[in-house]
């Protein structure tokens, strides 16, 4: 019988959330971690990722909600500086791939997950 290997690939696969981002905005505001990351993650990223909203927009409405109009630019490069590659992992899943084995990436990210995750957040 044939295993296959499945990742996730957010937070495992690649290191780094929107809570980075949250922590800087936090800090640069004086404001609680937990406010800045369901602004940031709950309210504006899951629309994004629900394609209600295009990527540009989640950066500049995230910013605007937080009180940093103007600063999407900064907020994108912040977000995306933290995603870093788990070379640990990637390492593992080429050796078993080169073992016969089909590797999966899986990403929660997806618009069925967020809508989900969305609803369930705000019941």
């Amino acid at each position: 019988m044939k295993k296959l290997i499945i990742l996730d690939f957010h937070g495992v696969a690649l290191k780094g959330s929107m809570r980075e981002l949250a922590a800087w905005a936090a800090k640069v505001q004086k404001r609680p971690f937990k406010e800045m990351y369901d602004i940031i993650y709950w309210k504006w990223f899951s629309r994004a990722v629900a394609g209600e909203i295009s990527e540009y927009e989640f950066f500049r409405r995230a910013a605007v909600e937080v009180g940093m109009k103007g600063q999407e630019k900064k907020f994108r490069r912040i977000h995306l500086d933290a995603q870093k590659p788990n070379h640990h992992i990637f390492r593992y899943a080429a050796e078993l791939r080169k073992r016969g084995y089909p590797i999966l990436l899986l990403s929660k990210n997806t618009t069925l997950n967020q809508q989900t995750n969305h609803r369930q957040k705000n019941k």
